[in-house]
């Protein structure tokens, strides 16, 4: 019973080649390209993925650097001498000296702490002066000092981030009584710095720095990108001791847009190609399919046409010019075998207009023959009576032609009453001596096949002898053959030869009895004369048909 699938599978060679192009060259094609594209996006994904994290570890290392620089240049700056001297004593220089020294004081700083030219600094002094470095914003001193950042200061905490992350306040008080002298604001430029350091790194990822409230405190991209967006690779470090967190988003198509419009190129390429060779295949499948057309209806036409039909086999080459050889190679053998199979039959039908013609004689030769039995017999003379009923037996089985195969017992029989005939004839002058196997009895021969023979023995071989003619018959299977041999001891055929005919008749026995052979079997059957020391052996090598009698059936 044929499969399900087998209703999706083309009928003709033509479609059968194009879907074998499809699926076992174009598919397996296309599927490898898209493939090995999503393997390389894969890999160039993760490879991105680990270096965005490595700058955005990068990114964060240096706002924790700058935070720890800020606070250590509070430290530095409340332990510094010359910034005492200046808040303590700032009778003893004017207004230009001491800003002068404090302006130098953060220029050195700037030189030891990376990135310091990113944090703004504004100092006030309990006298109402004000000291400013990298910023040019006018600066109120009153209102400085009564800055929110500054209420959070106390004797036991001298220094406060505010929640933005980006400003520190702080005090700065004596070493000795503890007293404050100056008030000290920090502000780092968050968004400058991201900016400065995103532009000397590999990838140009868009950075964002939020606080603990979601709002945005710095950025170098657009807003619209903070949230998790398709096509970006991104990263969120929180950075310790703050409440800051640091969002690192890579835009994928910035690097995969030429990946992809080679992608989109490649796989265009593949489907132009795919399309092409379609064509080619499909051309090609008809080309093989069109002489391959041709010859099926040429085959159809074998018989309507009686076998006058061809193929042209000059315009084409290769196998399909085998091919068409081949075929016009068996028309014409298909035509030789009708011609030869008209003209066995006109012999056949040749072969039975004779024997019609002849049955009037042998028929007539039969009711005078039972004439003279029935006479003989009156006059009681039984000898004469015996070989008119043997006669009868071969006239009756020469006019019976419903049959061309009997059974060997038959056959036999009939042997044995040509043989009863011919002693009579010659007076008793030769032997007769069968051989066969019981089992052997209901094997089918052709009917009137040994009596050609032992007439041959007789007429060649046995009626020059006086006395002592012997003719064998042994009857024997040998595996799918049955043999059948006569053998007579007398002077043999070349002998026979030389010496004068004692009969006018043309022997036609053998041969036609060959020629019937030839008819029966073709060329499974065969008859061959052995010519032996004293004597002749015809041989008879047929396929052995046993036919179980219809009683024992």
């Amino acid at each position: 019973m044929s499969t399900w699938w087998n209703r999706f599978v083309p009928k003709r060679l033509g479609n059968r080649l194009f879907l074998a192009f499809l699926l076992l060259i174009l598919l397996p094609l296309l599927s490898f390209q898209i493939y090995q594209y999503s393997r390389i996006e894969s890999l160039l994904r993760w490879e991105m993925n680990v270096k965005s994290l490595q700058q955005a570890e990068f990114m964060k290392k240096t706002l924790l650097d700058l935070r720890l620089n800020v606070y250590e240049m509070y430290v530095q700056m409340e332990r510094s001498p010359a910034i005492h001297e200046v808040f303590q004593s700032p009778e003893t220089m004017d207004a230009l000296t001491r800003a002068g020294n404090i302006q130098g004081w953060l220029e050195g700083r700037s030189k030891v702490y990376d990135h310091i030219q990113f944090v703004r600094v504004v100092i006030a002094d309990d006298r109402g002066n004000v000291y400013k470095w990298n910023t040019g914003a006018e600066v109120d001193a009153q209102k400085f000092v009564q800055e929110e950042g500054f209420a959070h200061l106390t004797e036991s905490q001298s220094t406060w981030w505010h929640p933005s992350g980006k400003t520190m306040y702080s005090v700065l008080r004596t070493s000795i009584d503890n007293k404050p002298i100056g008030w000290l604001k920090q502000e780092i430029d968050f968004e400058a710095l991201l900016y400065d350091i995103s532009r000397g790194l590999l990838l140009q990822q868009l950075y964002y720095l939020m606080d603990e409230q979601r709002v945005i405190v710095a950025t170098t991209g657009r807003l619209s990108a903070l949230p998790e967006e398709a096509g970006f690779v991104t990263h969120r470090l929180e950075l310790p001791g703050t409440e800051l967190e640091l969002i690192s988003k890579l835009p994928l198509d910035q690097y995969f847009g030429d990946l992809e419009s080679l992608k989109h190129q490649a796989l265009l390429t593949i489907a132009l190609l795919a399309v092409v060779f379609g064509v080619i295949t499909y051309v090609t499948a008809s080309a093989i399919t069109r002489p391959l057309n041709l010859l099926q209806r040429r085959m159809s036409e074998v018989v309507s046409k009686q076998f006058n039909t061809h193929v042209p086999a000059a315009q084409y080459r290769g196998e399909l010019r085998d091919l068409a050889d081949s075929f016009n190679g068996m028309v014409k053998d298909l035509q030789k075998a009708v011609q030869q199979l008209k003209l066995e039959e006109r012999q056949r039908e040749a072969i039975r207009f004779q024997m019609l013609m002849q049955q009037m004689n042998p028929h007539f030769l039969l009711n005078t023959l039972n004439t003279i039995k029935w006479n003989v017999t009156s006059k009681n003379d039984m000898e004469t009576a015996e070989i008119c009923v043997a006669l009868g037996r071969l006239l009756e089985a020469s006019l019976n032609d419903d049959a061309d195969l009997i059974f060997l017992k038959n056959e036999l029989e009939l042997l044995q009453a040509y043989a009863h005939i011919q002693n009579f004839r010659y007076d008793q002058r030769f032997k007769f001596t069968i051989e066969h196997e019981e089992a052997l009895v209901h094997t089918l021969v052709p009917k009137l096949s040994l009596q050609p023979l032992v007439e041959n023995c007789i007429v060649h071989g046995l009626q020059f002898m006086k006395t002592g003619g012997e003719i064998t018959i042994r009857i024997y299977r040998d595996g799918v053959t049955l043999v059948m041999d006569v053998e007579d001891n007398g002077i043999g055929m070349e002998a026979s030869s030389q010496l004068p005919r004692l009969s006018k008749r043309k022997g036609i026995g053998v041969a036609n009895l060959r020629e019937r052979l030839q008819l029966l079997y073709r060329e499974s059957a065969s008859l061959e004369m052995i010519l032996l020391e004293q004597g002749t052996r015809v041989r008879i090598r047929m396929p052995f048909l046993y036919s179980k009698p219809y009683s024992e059936v």
